[in-house]
């Protein structure tokens, strides 16, 4: 899988974008915050061991955790 962040509505919505390497098809869109709070600064996410996303953004961090 391929991972990146995706700035929306001239920037108002930042959002992870989980893609298929093999297609290019993106399978899954999660909102990471709005406005401009949200903006990640390009800065790269990190994954704990249980699947969990840690995102850095201007104002701290997002936690983006997998289905159970």
């Amino acid at each position: 899988m391929i991972y990146t962040v995706e700035r929306g509505l001239g920037g108002l919505t930042w959002h992870l974008v989980r893609i298929d390497p093999r297609t290019g098809r993106v399978l899954s869109r999660t909102l990471l915050g709005l406005g401009p709070g949200a903006d990640t600064l390009q800065m790269v996410g990190t994954f704990l061991p249980d699947g969990t996303l840690l995102q850095g953004t201007v104002t701290g961090f997002v936690a983006v955790r997998p289905l159970p």
